[in-house]
């Protein structure tokens, strides 16, 4: 999925990143992405409100490192809603994806190195 921008710190709508992503039909769709690096479990509001920030037929995806609770879970669940369904991913997710993609993750500070930087 090639980013194409990432909002900086602040107030950013509820999206964090906006990406496109090419299913394996060569279909274009936009993504949006809410990111929280929280200990508390995200709630139904903040995924509402990602779903509210989306643009038409855009894929909505949202990052939690303290999880979900069951509001969250019900609202993303709500795929007749503007979006579709929404994508959760919590922190232990989030970790094995960052892995497979061989992305090192700091767990203490939070910290990532990506050997595909060019660095």
């Amino acid at each position: 999925m090639p980013l194409k921008w990432v909002t900086p710190p602040g107030a950013d709508g509820g999206i964090d990143i906006r990406a496109t992503f090419t299913d394996g039909h060569g279909v274009k769709r936009p993504v949006g992405v809410q990111v929280k690096r929280q200990i508390k479990d995200v709630g139904g509001p903040l995924v509402r409100n990602l779903r509210g920030s989306l643009q038409a037929k855009a894929k909505g995806m949202f990052y939690s490192t303290g999880g979900f609770n069951q509001g969250a879970i019900k609202e993303a669940e709500q795929g007749d809603k503007p979006g579709g369904m929404i994508e959760l991913i919590d922190g232990p997710t989030l970790g094995t994806q960052l892995s497979k993609a061989g992305i090192r993750v700091g767990h203490a500070t939070g910290e990532f190195e990506c050997p595909h930087d060019g660095a």
